[in-house]
């Protein structure tokens, strides 16, 4: 695959070791975020020295889109990373259509399945997976609506603003769960859901923030469907890492450095100065840093970061997620009537050595053009015991776990391939990072500028937080904070708007079209509470005439 960037030894020119270079803004990460945020710079002021400087041999960040064989007996490109678009995203479509590229929708027609224990798995319709006994559908919906009616309440950039914010920051997710739900089956459901969104567990994850952010992807239920406005609604033609080739291919090759980690920045009144591993120095008036929160704690601050930030970031650690891509000749889960999805809440162990099978999620990933495929995850911790096993085991099993449901021709695949990003160096994990409780009162440090360092990154949007569409976000509001610092001339009222409007916003909730399952779901128990009232009153009556004609 061809990067349109350039490595660190094509420029020498530019930063050998104890050379000095000079420029207006400095960008660490060549992800989307802050290849987003050069873009937008240059595209206001062609005239700005920019600068990338990217600790990876590639652009892209979580993106990755890698080549498999597939049925026409040639090659497709498919995502090993972040891949789903939705048409409620304004930041990421409008960039999409800027680079001319192209969105189709995802499969979704057909059964989906849930995989409950190790052998029970049953078919359902739903944008969220119900299942077990009327009374735990029953109550996981309850609480699904009652999380739905908190997050207009709750939002990413004040958290704390609610009335009960303190308590649920007090809390995990887990505790939340066990509080609301008494069915091992509910609760077996919102700990996959949550381990499937986070690649974290729900008992490291503070409730306060599962919620606000849920704020602002529209609704829980949202980050689930594939329906319009879904977080999966979209995929982009080509893969999701055509966005950074091309990002960096309209920024200039010779601006992006490749292969060199930033170890250091220091700051001073007059600039910033910016040390990488190779002794390296680069300096700039401003400098924005857009890299995973876990990875800005490899870099030394001078002067140190403030405290609540660095105790933020210690406490925002990020998930863990193994994604593998399966091709195969034909897309027989269509013809029998599945749409591809699988949510797991359990599966086999596997010989004792796991607790459960190996699979959290998947779906069709077939390609616009119609080559067949599935594509899933091994998340959190299922993921971590996973990841210690034999390769060929691992996808045996994977193979095994999706034969149960599909039948015996998931064991022929043309070609399989698999993406731990725990072991991504400079990325440590995937999909998102989620904090522990106690922290959300700092979580603002995230996105506020610290002198003349400012913050792009998917973790710092206000809207669409951990996803593509938060990282365009999150470059286009730190290019317009350093703008509005260097080149304040042509800031406009609209510019300052924008800045004011993503700092103080919260996503309008749009809870799925499922509002009539809650409302049978709570006439229905009354309906027939009332029903087995009359006829035992009925019966009762009757039974009193009886006897006293019998006397």
């Amino acid at each position: 695959m061809t990067h349109y960037a350039i490595s660190a030894s094509n420029c020498v020119e530019r930063g050998e070791k104890g050379m000095m270079t000079e420029t207006d803004v400095i960008i660490v990460g060549a992800g989307i975020s802050g290849l987003t945020a050069a873009y937008r710079l240059l595209r206001r002021d062609s005239s700005l020295r920019i600068l990338v400087l990217e600790a990876k041999d590639r652009v892209g960040g979580r993106t990755l889109t890698v080549p498999l064989k597939t049925s026409n007996l040639l090659t497709e490109q498919f995502d090993l990373g972040g891949q789903w678009v939705s048409s409620s995203q304004p930041h990421i479509l409008r960039l999409l259509q800027e680079l001319n590229l192209h969105t189709y929708p995802q499969y979704s027609a057909g059964c989906k399945v849930v995989l409950a224990g190790a052998t029970v798995f049953e078919k359902y319709s739903s944008s969220f997976p119900y299942f077990g006994s009327f009374y735990s559908c029953y109550e996981l919906r309850q609480f699904v609506l009652k999380i739905e009616q908190m997050l207009s309440k709750v939002t990413i950039v004040d958290p704390l603003k609610c009335i009960f914010a303190e308590e649920l920051d007090s809390i995990t997710m887990e505790t939340l769960l066990l509080r609301h739900l008494s069915t091992k089956a509910a609760q077996d459901i919102v700990r996959a859901a949550i381990r499937s969104t986070f690649g974290t567990e729900a008992s490291q994850l503070s409730a306060l923030y599962v919620i606000a952010l849920s704020n602002g992807t529209h609704g829980l239920l949202n980050q689930f469907s594939a329906s319009a406005t879904g977080a999966r609604e979209l995929r982009i033609k080509g893969g999701a890492q055509q966005i950074a080739l091309k990002l960096s291919a309209q920024i200039g090759n010779k601006l992006i450095i490749l292969n060199t980690p930033v170890t250091e920045i220091e700051q001073s009144e007059s600039g910033v100065q910016v040390t990488t591993q190779s002794g390296q120095v680069h300096r700039s008036k401003y400098i924005v840093v857009a890299l995973p929160p876990s990875e800005v704690l490899r870099i030394l601050f001078s002067p140190p970061l403030p405290l609540k930030h660095r105790q933020l970031l210690q406490r925002y650690p990020v998930g863990h997620l193994t994604k593998f891509v399966i091709t195969y000749p034909k897309a027989f889960w269509r013809e029998k009537g599945f749409s591809g999805e699988v949510f797991s809440c359990g599966g086999h162990e596997a010989e004792h050595i796991c607790d459960g099978g190996p699979i959290s999620a998947a779906y069709d990933a077939t390609t616009h053009d119609g080559q067949p495929a599935i594509a899933g995850y091994m998340a959190s911790k299922t993921g971590i015991e996973w990841s210690s096993k034999d390769p060929c085991h691992r996808k045996q099993s994977v193979l095994q776990t999706l034969s149960e449901f599909w039948g015996d021709w998931v064991h022929d695949p043309i070609d399989y391939v698999e993406k731990n990003w725990s072991d991504e160096t400079y990325v440590g994990g995937c999909p998102m990072h989620g904090t522990s409780p106690g922290v959300m009162g700092w979580f603002h440090h995230i996105r506020a500028s610290f002198g003349r360092i400012y913050w792009a990154g998917t973790e710092t949007a206000t809207q669409w937080c951990g996803y593509m569409d938060g990282a365009v976000q999150a470059g286009e509001r730190s290019a317009l904070e350093v703008l509005r610092e260097l080149r304040p001339e042509i800031v406009t009222a609209a510019d300052l708007q924008a800045i004011n409007l993503i700092l103080r916003s919260s996503s309008p909730v749009h809870v799925l079209p499922v509002s009539h399952v809650y409302r049978w779901t709570l006439c229905l128990p009354l309906v027939l509470i009332a029903m087995g009232w009359t006829a035992y009153a009925l019966r009762r009556h009757f039974w009193v005439v009886g006897v006293g004609r019998i006397a």
